[in-house]
């Protein structure tokens, strides 16, 4: 099997247990409205570059603080339901292109 492909299929694994744990861990009523774009895992799966976009106005970066707190205990819950050997530490990003499609958007309907 290709490492590229296996790299692929965890990070799509991963963007996806990620997801389903933020809904089901989030007290914060506004983590609910966050929605994983994008996972980029490093080669050696120690890292693990999750891509995130809101609806509505939320402020990303507050969400962005919230979950790095929350990083720690998604991670320990990944590793349970994946069952690696090494499970990726989980860094946050706000997915900027999904933003920046939006505004072009608008700016075509204009």
């Amino acid at each position: 099997m290709n490492v590229n492909n296996r790299i692929k299929r965890i990070a799509a694994i991963v963007q996806h247990e990620i997801a389903q744990l933020i809904q089901r861990e989030a007290e914060d009523p506004r983590i609910k409205f966050v929605t994983v774009t994008d996972v980029v895992v490093s080669p050696d799966l120690s890292h693990a570059k999750i891509y995130i976009t809101t609806r509505g106005d939320k402020d990303v970066a507050e969400i962005l603080v919230i979950l790095k707190g929350m990083a720690k205990s998604l991670r320990h819950q990944l590793a349970q339901n994946l069952q690696l050997r090494k499970t990726p530490e989980l860094h946050f990003f706000d997915d900027e292109v999904i933003r920046k499609g939006q505004k072009i958007d608008e700016l075509l309907k204009e």
